[in-house]
C-alpha cells in the first residue's frame, strides 16, 4: 500500500510570488543555513496531513471540495516579514497574511472539519495563515542582518491574494527539495475535481 505525503493549499498570484522571490533573494545574499522555498513551490497551507493511503485521496479530494463548496471567493493582504517561533531564535521565515475579515480562518475552519471526519487530527495550535519562505537548518550565530531587515518590513505590504479555490497535494521529496503535484481542487462555491494519475 503506498502513502504520498499530502496537504491542503491556496495557490499564490504572481504578484505575491514575485514579492516571495525579492524577499528570498536579498536574504540569501545575508542569511546562511536556510533551505529557500523554490518560487513555483510557494503556497499558502490551510493543512498538512502527513502521509496518505494513495486510495484515500479520493476521499480527501470530496471532503475538501464540500469545504470549499460552502463558501464564497474572498480576497486576503499579504504584509509584513516575520519569524517562528521568535525573532531571536527563528527557524522558518514566511510572509503574513493580514485577514481582518476572518475569510481565510473560517476557510481553514471547514477545511479542518472535513478531513477531521476521515480520522486526521485537528491541530492543537490556534492556525495562524502564513506563506513560508525559507528554513532555517543551521545557525551561525545571531544573525543581525535577518533581524533587522524583518523589523524593517514588519509592516510592508506585498500585495492582494485572490482566493478562488483550494487544491490538494502531494509532496515528493528528492536532493533539490520537494516536488508538488496537483491531486484535485475546488473552486470556492464550485464543484470538486480529481487529478487523473
Amino acid at each position: 500500500m503506498a502513502h504520498v505525503r499530502t496537504f491542503i493549499a491556496i495557490n499564490v498570484t504572481d504578484q505575491i510570488r514575485a514579492a516571495g522571490e525579492r524577499i528570498i533573494a536579498v536574504l540569501r545574499r545575508s542569511t546562511e543555513g536556510v533551505r529557500w522555498v523554490r518560487p513555483e513551490n510557494i503556497h499558502l497551507t490551510l493543512k498538512f496531513l502527513g502521509d496518505v493511503d494513495e486510495r484515500e485521496l479520493h476521499r480527501v479530494c470530496r471532503n475538501v471540495g464540500q469545504a470549499a463548496q460552502s463558501g464564497n471567493s474572498f480576497s486576503l493582504t499579504c504584509r509584513s516579514v516575520c519569524a517562528f517561533p521568535r525573532l531571536s531564535k527563528p527557524s522558518t521565515i514566511w510572509m503574513g497574511i493580514d485577514d481582518e475579515d476572518g475569510h481565510l480562518a473560517k476557510l481553514h475552519q471547514r477545511v479542518e472539519a472535513s478531513v477531521s471526519e476521515l480520522g486526521f487530527p485537528p491541530e492543537r495550535r490556534k492556525y495562524r495563515g502564513h506563506i513560508t519562505l525559507g528554513r532555517i537548518r543551521s545557525r551561525h550565530g545571531d544573525n543581525e542582518e535577518l533581524q533587522q531587515f524583518i523589523k524593517d518590513n514588519a509592516a510592508s505590504e506585498f500585495g492582494c491574494l485572490s482566493v478562488h479555490k483550494v487544491t490538494v497535494y502531494h509532496s515528493k521529496l528528492s536532493r533539490d527539495g520537494p516536488h508538488y503535484t496537483i491531486v484535485g481542487g475546488c473552486p470556492l462555491g464550485g464543484s470538486p475535481s480529481q487529478e487523473e494519475n
